[in-house]
């Protein structure tokens, strides 16, 4: 291969990564332009979590994250769209593995919140989110990040919505940070 060729395949590849991450922008817009229909089925907290580990394992190995699992048992099924579910929940265990580049403990839980609701917590050991910040996390664009776009909480924030949840945010600085996710559980026939 002469140089030239070299260069070409290099830029090529550059190329390719960037149409990608162009790609990948663009459905995330046309997702917050238009009302998602969600693909509801009866699903498990408990597996949604599990496949979530699955996801993120290499990277949290990679960067001597441990990852702890608190998964009530008895959770009933919840009626859910399981891609858009894991989506969100993939989305803010990204965020949380990249709060910790040095290392830390990621905490994934799911138990009652009282008789309506399902908490699923994606808990951190990371730096914490100081509170200027805090207020704009869910707002589109706003990222501390040099490669990020701001769009994954809001992402996460607008799926959880539409599955009539809420996202709550606990952070302190140097003790790291919490999103608990509140889904309503379906009244039992």
């Amino acid at each position: 291969e002469s140089s030239e060729q070299k260069e070409y395949l290099r830029f090529t590849d550059v190329l390719r990564g960037e149409v990608k991450r162009v790609n990948e922008i663009i459905e995330q817009f046309l997702f917050f332009a238009r009302p998602a229909k969600l693909q509801l089925s009866q699903v498990q907290i408990a597996e949604i979590l599990r496949n979530l580990v699955l996801l993120i394992q290499e990277t949290a190995e990679q960067q001597k994250i441990k990852i702890e699992e608190e998964i009530s048992s008895h959770l009933p099924p919840l009626k859910v769209d399981r891609q858009r579910l894991q989506e969100a929940l993939l989305n803010l265990a990204n965020n949380a593995l990249q709060a910790m580049p040095a290392g830390g403990k990621l905490k994934l839980a799911a138990k009652f919140s009282g008789d309506k609701e399902i908490l699923i917590e994606v808990a951190d050991s990371g730096p914490g989110i100081p509170p200027e910040n805090l207020r704009r996390i869910f707002d589109y664009y706003f990222t501390t990040k040099d490669k990020g776009m701001g769009l994954g909480l809001p992402l996460a924030h607008k799926i959880i919505k539409e599955h009539g949840g809420r996202i709550e945010v606990i952070s302190q600085v140097g003790r790291g940070t919490i999103f608990q996710v509140f889904l309503p559980r379906q009244e039992e026939d």
